[in-house]
């Protein structure tokens, strides 16, 4: 029964408060003290900050008490406090304070004991709830069996989630928790051949239409992902504007500035040795002053190559604008969040839409990875959603080109420390090959009477090249118009072989790194919050 109670009012601060019992729960509406109220007149116990439980008895609000065992009071209480904003809910009975009871998870916090439903638990919970809501509870029974554990607790908080998947997915079909284990066998033989190892599916749970990758509000992990993660992503993305038509224009300026660009180097030192040299220092015995005037003439050439070979990574990074290409950045958020190539083709564990829910609220927001976030645009090119294009723009990846290597012609290398796989040979011919055949083919070489194939094998190209340029100055040979000439053979083939790499489809970019020697051996990316869950999955 309701009487009135004696004067008294006492300030009320702590664990849960009247503040937190008025606010509402976003999917049902309901103000959060209606879980206060369902645990108080069922006589469940109530967690304390201590850690431990207690039942209540007695309750005051403004100028009413109320009793446990009394549960028609119920209704009027709950219409009492939703229209006064100024009394306080206090404890009588035990003489505890409001402030003394846990914010646990019915009230929108965390259990105080610490033994809430963790990530793959709350999985299960919201399986099993969303399978209720379509009246086939037992459609998952391992889900069911573990969400069992925790109810009644997580009941109302895993239903109210469940209504939200309902209500924003448009699922109808019911839900599957994948529960396929983290193993390097679920990776794809291109994600493998980069040395990355991390299985862990994408996908959380299925439905015949979604694949979804869950996350909880609020714990965004820090941790990014391995470099060799990060530089398989970096390939996928690669491979995917491969495919893609609508980067065509793009790869095209990409190789004709290649092919434009090449010019080669006679001396047979590394590029750090030639950097010395150019600035009066002593290398392998030789000196600037001690060099022959051939050479003095060939090290000036350096100079201005070794100019045009800076001007040039410049110039490519331009051309491939990966940090700033918006078709490149869309193609890695959409990898990252998805695993569509990470995983063997087929497999269920590409997430199709990425979901954070959110305890406290009851609610979910979602990511749409595919357009509608549908499973089936998981297949051939994946159709991207507009709202995964547009996540994309806050995605920074970082590679930097420089030239590297005991060759100073063009060979480009992101920069980083060493990465080495093994790599199928995509290409017929590398650059390195073309030099070479051009060499033995050339009739002016051949009329010298060299042992070519000794001095292949015994001198890098460019060491014979300058040898075959003295050589054929010592007869009476135009030596610079051979050599002229020789690059202009080179630069026919060199076209042919980049219009041969442009049919590779999509993996056009891996035969082009391996034709001009191109490892990526570093790739950095600053990923959102919003998103580092699901991308470092």
């Amino acid at each position: 029964m309701r009487t009135m109670k004696p004067f008294k009012k006492f300030l009320v601060e702590g664990g849960l408060s009247n503040n937190e019992l008025k606010k509402t729960f976003k999917t049902s509406g309901e103000l959060r003290v209606t879980a206060f109220a369902d645990k108080f007149w069922s006589g469940d116990k109530f967690e304390t900050t201590g850690g431990k439980k207690v039942k209540l008895k007695k309750i005051e609000f403004g100028e009413w008490e109320y009793y446990a065992n009394v549960p028609a009071d119920k209704k009027l209480f709950l219409k009492r406090f939703a229209d006064d904003e100024d009394s306080k809910l206090q404890i009588v009975d035990p003489a505890i304070k409001l402030g003394d009871l846990e914010k646990t998870s019915e009230f929108g916090g965390q259990s105080g004991s610490g033994k809430g439903p963790n990530g793959a638990e709350w999985e299960s919970l919201i399986t099993h709830q969303f399978n209720i809501l379509l009246k086939k509870e037992d459609a998952d029974p391992a889900a069911k069996e573990i969400a069992g554990k925790f109810y009644p607790d997580y009941e109302k908080s895993a239903s109210a989630i469940a209504k939200s998947f309902k209500k924003q997915l448009g699922a109808s079909n019911v839900m599957t928790q994948y529960g396929a284990k983290a193993s390097k066998s679920n990776l794809s033989t291109m994600w493998a051949s980069h040395g990355a190892r991390n299985g862990t599916p994408k996908t959380d749970m299925f439905t015949k239409n979604f694949n979804i990758s869950l996350k909880k509000a609020g714990g965004s992990q820090l941790a990014s992902g391995t470099q060799e993660e990060t530089i398989a992503t970096f390939y996928a993305a690669l491979e995917y504007m491969g495919e893609d038509k609508s980067s065509k224009a793009d790869i095209a300026a990409i190789m004709d500035q290649i092919e434009s660009g090449f010019e080669k180097i006679s001396l047979d030192y590394s590029k750090g040795d030639l950097d010395k040299l150019s600035s009066g220092g002593k290398v392998k015995n030789v000196t600037k002053d001690l060099m022959t005037p051939s050479d003095k003439k060939e090290l000036k050439k350096f100079t201005k190559t070794d100019k045009f070979h800076k001007d040039l990574n410049v110039e490519l990074k331009d051309v491939l604008k990966l940090e700033e290409n918006k078709k490149f950045m869309e193609w890695y958020c959409f990898e990252a969040m998805s695993g569509y190539k990470k995983f063997k083709k087929g497999s269920q564990s590409a997430a199709s839409v990425c979901v954070t829910f959110d305890d406290a609220k009851w609610d979910i927001s979602t990511i749409n990875v595919t357009d509608g976030g549908l499973s089936k645009n998981l297949s051939g090119t994946p159709k991207l959603s507009s709202e995964l294009k547009s996540k994309a723009r806050g995605i920074k990846v970082y590679s930097a080109f420089k030239s590297s290597g005991t060759k100073p012609y063009s060979v480009l290398r992101l920069a980083g420390d060493d990465h080495t796989r093994d790599m199928e040979t995509l290409i017929p011919a590398t650059l390195d090959d073309i030099i070479r055949e051009e060499i033995l083919l050339d009739e002016d070489i051949k009329s010298l009477g060299l042992n070519l194939t000794e001095d292949i094998v015994r001198l890098d190209e460019f060491a014979l090249l300058r040898s075959i340029f003295g050589k054929l100055k010592n007869i009476g040979k135009d030596a610079t118009k051979w050599l002229t000439d020789f690059f202009k053979k080179v630069s026919q083939q060199v076209s042919k072989a980049l219009s041969g790499i442009m049919k590779l489809g999509n993996r056009l970019f891996e035969g082009l790194f391996q034709f001009l020697g191109i490892e990526i051996t570093s790739v950095k990316a600053s990923v959102p919050s919003e998103l580092a869950d699901f991308v470092n999955k």
